[in-house]
C-alpha cells in the first residue's frame, strides 16, 4: 500500500452531499475499546484515500476479500482506509504475532451505486468458495440484505452497505475479532446521515 493523504477524497461535481467520509471511520480509541487491544496504534502506510490493490494476483473472484479496487470499483466519490494494529504474544519465547484492524470505507453517488458494488460482491466470493483454495477457505454468510460476513480461522471480513456508503472491515490476531468486525461496522453505519 501507498503512503497518502489522512484525509478522504472526493472527486467529481456529483459527491453525496451530507457526508464526510473521515467522520464515519471509527477511531483508535473506539478501536481499541471495541477490540480490547489497548495497544492499537495507527499504521499510517494504512491511511490511505483510494483503495488498495493489495492481493491482484489472486484468482479473479476471490479479489474482493483483500484487494479494495476489486470491493469498491471504481464509482465512489470519497474513499477512505484507515488500519490499526498492535504487536501480540510479546512475551519471551512467544511467537510474535499481529492484530489488525482495517476499515475501508467509500462514500457513492446514491444508494443504487453503493448498492450495484455491493450486490457484485457475493457472487464473486461464492465463486472463490467454489475454487476450494486453501488460502481462501472461509465461510460466507448472510445475516440481513445488507451485510456479508467472511470468517476463516484467521480473519474475519464484514461488508456493509447503507444508503449510498460501502464498509469493508477486517480483523486478525486477537480472540473476539470476528464481534470485533461486527462491531466496528456497526460503529460506522451509524454515522451514515
Amino acid at each position: 500500500m501507498l503512503a497518502m493523504s489522512a484525509c478522504g477524497t472526493e472527486r467529481g461535481a456529483n459527491a453525496t452531499p451530507n457526508i464526510d467520509v473521515n467522520a464515519l471511520i471509527a477511531n483508535i480509541e473506539d478501536a481499541r475499546k471495541i477490540t480490547g487491544v489497548n495497544d492499537l496504534d495507527s499504521h499510517l502506510p494504512g491511511d490511505i484515500n483510494r483503495p488498495s490493490s493489495y492481493d491482484t494476483e489472486s484468482p479473479a473472484p476471490c479479489r474482493p476479500v483483500f484487494n479494495q479496487e476489486a470491493i469498491f470499483g471504481a464509482d465512489w466519490t470519497q474513499f477512505r482506509s484507515v488500519t490499526y494494529n498492535a504487536p501480540t504474544n510479546t512475551g519471551p519465547g512467544q511467537a510474535r504475532g499481529i492484530a489488525d484492524v482495517i476499515q475501508a470505507v467509500g462514500v457513492y453517488a446514491d444508494d443504487g451505486a453503493a448498492r450495484s458494488a455491493f450486490n457484485r460482491l457475493a457472487p464473486a466470493l461464492e465463486s472463490c468458495i467454489a475454487l476450494n483454495l486453501p488460502a481462501y477457505s472461509f465461510t460466507l454468510g448472510r445475516p440481513d440484505a445488507s451485510t456479508i460476513t467472511l470468517y476463516s480461522n484467521l480473519w474475519k471480513i464484514v461488508y456493509k452497505v447503507d444508503s449510498s456508503v460501502l464498509i469493508d472491515v477486517a480483523t486478525i490476531g486477537f480472540t473476539g475479532s470476528g464481534k470485533a468486525a461486527r462491531d466496528i461496522t456497526d460503529t460506522i453505519s451509524s454515522r451514515v446521515p
